[in-house]
């Protein structure tokens, strides 16, 4: 997995977000998070956010999708 640290409590994570069962696997140097949620409104961003601030043990509010927000291919921020 590519996590990429800016300084001690901010973290770059590669994802891929892909249709099946809500889990979070390794996948080509990616998270790879699947969402059953739809892409109208927000809905699967809203879901990643949420299985990643589970997987990673933080406040849904400290991560941001910061590319990719209409995109399959995400670049997210999670502060520590």
């Amino acid at each position: 997995m590519e996590i990429h640290t800016i300084s001690d409590n901010i973290l770059i994570v590669q994802v891929r977000v892909k249709h099946g069962s809500g889990q979070i696997l390794d996948e080509n140097d990616k998270l790879s998070v699947y969402t059953n949620e739809p892409r109208e409104n927000g809905r699967a961003n809203a879901d990643v956010i949420r299985q990643l601030s589970a997987h990673f043990n933080v406040d849904p509010s400290r991560i941001r999708i910061i590319r990719g927000i209409r995109s399959s291919n995400k670049t997210v921020r999670i502060l520590d």
